[in-house]
C-alpha cells in the first residue's frame, strides 16, 4: 500500500480549468526514497529543493570535519556519510513537501492504493466533481448568462482581431 500527499499550486486556481489543475497537481509518495539515499545532492537539484540541500552540505562538511578533527579513520567517515544519506532517504517525502510550500503550494489530501496510478485516479474522481468548471468564477451562476440575457458589450468587437480594423 503506497501513501501520497496531493499539492497544488496556488497561483494554478485563479480562472484556470479543472482538468489543468488536475494535471499539475504534484503527488508525493511517503516512504523511504532510494534516489535520494543513493545520490541526495542531485535529487534535491532536480527537484529544486535549495534549503535541503544547504542542509545536506552543512551536515555533511560537520560529520567530515568533526569525525577527521577526532582522528577517525577514513572508514568511519564513510560511515557517517552513508547514515546521513540513509537519514535522507527517509526524510526525502518530507523535504519535497517542505519545498512545495515554500514555492507557494498547498496541500490538498493524503490518498492511499496500490501504485501511483491508482492513487492519482483515486483522488482526481473524488476532487473532481466538487471543483467548479473554471475556478476563476465566484460561482455557477457566473460561469453563462440564464434566461437568455447577454451581457452588453462595452464597444464594438474588432472585426478580424487586429487593432486597426474596426
Amino acid at each position: 500500500m503506497k501513501v501520497y500527499t496531493v499539492h497544488e499550486e496556488q497561483g494554478s486556481r485563479a480562472a484556470s480549468d479543472r482538468v489543468d489543475r488536475a494535471e499539475r497537481m504534484a503527488f508525493v509518495a511517503d516512504g523511504f526514497s532510494w534516489p535520494m539515499a543513493v545520490v541526495p545532492p542531485l535529487v534535491m537539484l532536480v527537484n529544486q529543493m535549495w534549503i535541503g540541500l544547504a542542509v545536506y552540505i552543512a551536515a555533511l562538511a560537520a560529520i567530515v570535519a568533526l569525525l577527521a578533527a577526532a582522528g577517525a579513520s577514513p572508514e568511519w567517515i564513510a560511515l557517517g556519510v552513508l547514515a546521513l544519506h540513509v537519514i535522507f532517504g527517509f526524510e526525502a517525502s518530507e523535504l519535497r513537501r517542505t519545498a512545495l510550500e515554500a514555492r507557494g503550494w498547498a496541500m490538498l489530501g493524503t490518498v492511499s492504493g496500490r501504485s501511483q496510478a491508482e492513487c492519482e485516479r483515486r483522488f482526481i474522481e473524488d476532487w473532481l466533481p466538487g471543483q467548479p468548471l473554471i475556478s476563476g468564477l465566484r460561482s455557477q451562476a457566473d460561469a453563462a448568462p440564464q434566461g437568455g440575457d447577454l451581457p452588453a458589450l462595452a464597444r464594438p468587437p474588432r472585426r478580424f482581431g487586429w487593432p486597426w480594423s474596426r
